[in-house]
Order: C-alpha cells, then sequence, then structure tokens
C-alpha cells in the first residue's frame, strides 16, 4: 500500500499507520532544526531532547525504535555517532549542539543507517567547504545542521519509498 494512501484514506490499517508516523514527524524535527541553525547558528538542546523522547516512545509503546531497530542498535548508533562527530568538536570546527545532533541521528536510525546518513552529510559539508573556499570566505564554523540532516533525510526517504 503506497504511503501517500495510507495517509489519506480513513480506514488505513493501524498497523501501516504506525510505520509510516516516524518518517513524517523525523522530516519536520529536522527542518525544524535546520532552520534554528541557520538563523543562530545553534542547535536547541529542547529540539534533541525531543527527538530523544520520541525514541524513549517508541520502545515503551512498539518495543523497538522509530525504524524498526532493537536497544542495542539504537545504543550503538547513538555511540556512533558521538564518536564520530566528536573529532570536529575537538578542533573547534563544530559546538556541542552539532555532535549531540549525530548521536541522535545515530539512536533514530541505528548504526547500519546511521552509516548512510554519515556518508551522505561528509559529501555534502566537503561541498560546503568547497563552495565557502571558492567564495573566498574564511569562515571556521558554519551551520553543520542541514549538512547532517540532510544526510538524515536522504535516509528516511529512501527507506519511506523502500516501504511504500
Amino acid at each position: 500500500m503506497a504511503c501517500s494512501r495510507m495517509l489519506l484514506t480513513p480506514s488505513a490499517d493501524p498497523k501501516a499507520l504506525n510505520e509510516v508516523w516516524p518518517y513524517g514527524l523525523s522530516l519536520v524535527w529536522a527542518l525544524h532544526v535546520v532552520i534554528h541553525d541557520l538563523r543562530r547558528h545553534q542547535i536547541q538542546d529542547a529540539a534533541l531532547w525531543f527527538a530523544s523522547a520520541a525514541v524513549a516512545l517508541c520502545f515503551l509503546s512498539l518495543g523497538h525504535g522509530p525504524f524498526q531497530q532493537g536497544l542495542a542498535a539504537t545504543l550503538i548508533g547513538a555511540l556512533a555517532g558521538l564518536l564520530l562527530a566528536s573529532p570536529a568538536a575537538l578542533m573547534g570546527y563544530w559546538g556541542g549542539g552539532d555532535v549531540k545532533l549525530c548521536a541522535v541521528i545515530g539512536a533514530l536510525l541505528g548504526p547500519v543507517a546511521g552509516a548512510g546518513a554519515a556518508v551522505v552529510a561528509a559529501l555534502l559539508l566537503g561541498l560546503q567547504s568547497v563552495a565557502l573556499i571558492a567564495l573566498r570566505r574564511r569562515q571556521q564554523k558554519f551551520a553543520a545542521a542541514p549538512a547532517l540532516l540532510s544526510g538524515f533525510a536522504a535516509v528516511i526517504v529512501a527507506s519511506w519509498v523502500g516501504n511504500a
């Protein structure tokens, strides 16, 4: 059954709707974080707590993470996101919010899908760096959330389309 039909049909199977809501909610959350980071160069802790609460709520109500991963995959994904982002923060390129955002993305997606999101984000961050060099802007810090969450969104959309 197509995702759009599941969302538009009032008599849609409740189990199918339980599988669709994490995708839409995740994309809305990601858009909010990107807009805030672009405006203020800061990631709100409240937004990160919201996503963490959503993961906890999924485990309490469904018995698994928002994208069907188990508790071990959620914890490994969070740790992987934290470890991947820490060097950029230690070198002064990213702030603590970016590191926490990577941990939340890892927790939401798990380690395998999180790795896919990290590859997309790395490519986008590289392109952003090349653009800044081409424009001769010597910025030590720039908003990383758009690239990080674009990788997240790419994985979400690919998963959503794959399940349609």
